[in-house]
């Protein structure tokens, strides 16, 4: 099955425009975190985020530029495709008690440009410390208005 093309809507056009001036830029990252306090199971997690993914086309998009205009790839999905979670373990590091890794952690992830020709415009961090957990969602603006997070976060477990 062919990958589909589409035209961008005049927002993401211009929301491409910055994204090709300056693409090492976080400057369109919209990010949610909170604090879990219930254990999270990894694989859970990773059926939940592809659920959302099939759920909200844009999240699985690409963007870049196709005989010279901006265009929106949507890829043809594999079920067994990876998602674009990351799971990192700050309990290898030892203790972290006042959060100040977890925060420096979720930072950058929060910073981290995105790749919008070859990855998805979204990325789901999940952070574990000895004495709490977060979750962060991160997605560019291209691909999201101000409630989209909301409705991603609430297709999480």
């Amino acid at each position: 099955m062919a990958d589909d093309t589409r035209p961008l809507s005049p927002g993401q056009e211009a929301l491409w425009t910055a994204h090709r001036m300056a693409p090492d830029s976080a400057a369109y990252n919209m990010v949610m975190a909170f604090v879990v306090f219930a254990p999270l199971h990894v694989p859970t997690l990773a059926q939940a985020v592809r659920a959302v993914m099939a759920r909200h086309e844009l999240l699985g998009s690409r963007f870049g530029e196709i005989d010279g205009r901006p265009r929106r790839t949507v890829p043809h999905r594999d079920p067994d495709d990876p998602v674009p979670l990351r799971v990192r373990d700050l309990s290898t590091h030892g203790t972290d008690a006042d959060g100040t890794g977890m925060c420096a952690l979720l930072s950058d992830c929060a910073g981290e440009p995105f790749a919008l020709g070859t990855d998805p415009p979204w990325r789901v961090v999940l952070v574990r410390a000895p004495t709490r957990t977060a979750l962060a969602v991160v997605i560019h603006h291209i691909a999201a208005d101000l409630p989209s997070p909301w409705l991603v976060v609430s297709g999480l477990p």
